[in-house]
């Protein structure tokens, strides 16, 4: 460690030496083609040294290096102030004087640079430069680290969000179907049910015809006494039987439309209160293959084919929706 008198010394030259930064050493125009434009990397490596110099804590070199130094330091004092009183008016070859001051230029700034390259790893280690970058860069890494676990906590908090308002758009989207086919349903029920009173008003209409008839062929007309035997059988029997026959056909041909519409106006109906409780069924269980059973035992009580008593009902399963819940996707029509 050098004494503080001399550290001073040092601190005077630097402030001498950065005195030049302000002025022109490259090229002036009272130089004319004889400028320093081929040693501006040297002395702008002085300057360089210069900056490095007066950051250091020079109280911690050794005596030799501080000589070596400080001479160096004198040295490119020395050459900066050659080229300052640079003139090409007062010297006979100018040319050869600005070569001989650019080669001892190259030289000090190569001496200066070889000097303070070495040392200048352990006057910023004791300075606190490298601690204080080794601290900021800890610093640094862990403001990323909490920056990067505060991106992971808010993308798993967006994650939850999104798979709770994808539930939400799910239920809401079932319990918009169920609004608008329930409705539809009990329409087209209501429709069916008012045709299969016409027809049953025409398949009563049609019966008491029937009977009636019936009981007025039975009298009336009675075949004439001329007429021979076939002739009496076709007047009392077969035109009477025709009449009859065509009125019975009518009432059951009604009849079965009035069946088949009373069936599928029953079957609309069973169908809209399924769908009226299918939210009530699904949203009672928190299990994913509960309501995927749900959904399957839904689908197929609303779509498959529904005794009603009315037609003759067939044993197939030919309507039914048939699917094994352990082969469903982890991601259903529900998800819980």
């Amino acid at each position: 460690m050098i004494p503080k008198l001399q550290v001073d010394r040092i601190k005077d030259d630097l402030l001498i030496l950065a005195e030049f930064k302000s002025k022109d050493l490259i090229t002036r125009k009272e130089w004319g083609a004889y400028d320093f434009s081929k040693v501006e990397a040297d002395i702008n490596s002085i300057f360089q040294v210069l900056r490095d110099l007066d950051s250091s804590p020079l109280k911690y070199l050794s005596r030799d290096d501080a000589m070596q130094i400080s001479s160096g330091i004198s040295n490119a004092l020395e050459v900066l102030n050659r080229i300052d009183s640079f003139r090409i008016d007062t010297v006979e070859r100018p040319n050869r004087v600005r070569d001989e001051i650019c080669e001892q230029l190259t030289k000090t700034s190569e001496n200066l640079l070889s000097l303070v390259t070495p040392l200048q790893p352990y006057l910023a280690l004791k300075g606190g430069v490298i601690s204080q970058n080794i601290e900021d860069i800890y610093r640094l890494t862990n403001e990323a680290k909490k920056v990067l676990d505060d991106s992971k906590k808010r993308a798993k908090e967006n994650q939850q969000n999104i798979n709770e308002i994808t539930k939400i758009a799910r239920q809401t989207a079932g319990s918009a179907g169920v609004s608008i086919f329930t409705p539809e349903f009990d329409k087209e029920a209501s429709i069916l049910s008012r045709r299969s009173k016409l027809w049953l008003i025409a398949t009563a209409t049609l019966a008491v015809f029937t009977i009636f008839a019936a009981v007025i062929f039975y009298s009336w007309p009675e075949a004439s006494s001329d007429a021979t035997g076939w002739q009496a059988t076709l007047q009392n029997v077969v035109s009477k039987s025709a009449v009859i026959a065509v009125l019975f056909t009518g009432a059951i041909w009604c009849g079965r439309i009035y069946r088949a519409l009373i069936h599928q106006a029953t079957v609309n109906r069973h169908r809209a209160l399924s769908l009226k409780t299918f939210n009530a069924f699904v949203e009672g269980s928190k299990d994913q293959q509960v309501r995927d059973a749900v959904l399957i035992a839904a689908t197929n009580t609303v779509f498959s084919n529904v005794p009603t008593g009315f037609v003759e009902s067939k044993s197939d399963q030919s309507g039914r929706v048939n699917l094994e819940i352990s082969k469903l996707p982890k991601s259903n029509l529900v998800d819980e």
